[in-house]
């Protein structure tokens, strides 16, 4: 199956996806009781092997209702979408009907179309952002996009990969309650501390969280389980020293550089993601 049938069905920032032909060896052999601690949007996550016992969390629940409701092996699941998009005239170029749909949402989030309204919310939002305000209110601009063909083939090829799976869990925890002695093998793939993103906005991801994080690893690895972590190293240029001075107890692999594309003139504006693991 090819990457690029893989990318993620929400568009979801930071994305692994497009490193699974680089990490799949890192993978073991052995099927294996996985957590995907920071699942996002599940790309990674979804490509794993279909004989594994797969457990993935985040700590947002819209997001992980959204996943377990889509992931169902529903017929009607495109067909109530485009019912959706049909009574909201959603289209890349109607800001009023993407706003008329956050009104819905914000005021009744207990309707059976809550989750798909959260998808629908997201196909339309500015970079395919998720965010929500102090009131747990849905908070993106409109996007000037939509829920088009290739989002449609995304999830269609997604809900395919999700459904061979023989063991999926959905859990919605923050990473400090759950216990990773009880999984043999760790997806990690947190907030990133240099990144700027929705989801570490107004302190939601500090050094402190990520300090947290490593030790957790630590001990995780010291009790025999095996981990595959990613983050960057170097962040337009800045070297992320806590991430770099952690990972020489381990193996890296370095995944590439994230500026590539960007007209950036100097060598040290360079932004390297890296895959750790042990």
């Amino acid at each position: 199956m090819a990457v690029k049938d893989n990318l993620c069905y929400m568009n979801y920032t930071g994305s692994k996806a497009r490193f699974y032909d680089k990490v799949k060896h890192l993978l073991p052999d052995t099927p294996q009781k996985c957590l995907d601690v920071f699942t996002g949007g599940n790309s990674l996550g979804s490509m794993l092997p279909d004989n594994w016992e797969l457990t993935f969390n985040d700590k947002c629940s819209e997001l992980i209702n959204c996943h377990r409701r889509l992931s169902l092996k529903r017929k009607d699941t495109l067909l109530v979408l485009d019912s959706i998009c049909k009574d909201y005239k959603l289209s890349k170029d109607n800001k009023d009907g993407y706003l008329d749909l956050v009104k819905e949402y914000n005021e009744d989030k207990d309707t059976f179309n809550t989750e798909y309204e959260f998808y629908l919310l997201l196909c339309h939002s500015f970079s395919n952002y998720i965010r929500f305000n102090d009131k747990c209110e849905w908070n993106m601009p409109f996007g000037k996009r939509t829920f088009n063909k290739n989002m449609r083939n995304k999830l269609i090829n997604w809900k395919e990969r999700i459904s061979k799976k023989e063991k999926v869990v959905w859990l919605n925890k923050d990473f400090r309650d759950i216990n990773f002695s009880d999984y043999t093998f760790l997806i990690v793939d947190p907030p990133y501390l240099k990144g700027v993103a929705t989801y570490n906005e107004k302190g939601g991801w500090s050094a402190k969280d990520t300090l947290i994080l490593l030790e957790k690893l630590d001990t995780f690895a010291e009790n025999g389980g095996k981990f595959i972590f990613f983050e960057e190293v170097l962040s337009n240029g800045k070297q992320n020293t806590l991430i770099s001075d952690w990972m020489n107890k381990y193996k890296h692999l370095q995944l590439g550089d994230n500026s590539k594309g960007c007209n950036y003139q100097r060598e040290d504006k360079i932004t390297l993601e890296v895959c750790i693991y042990n």
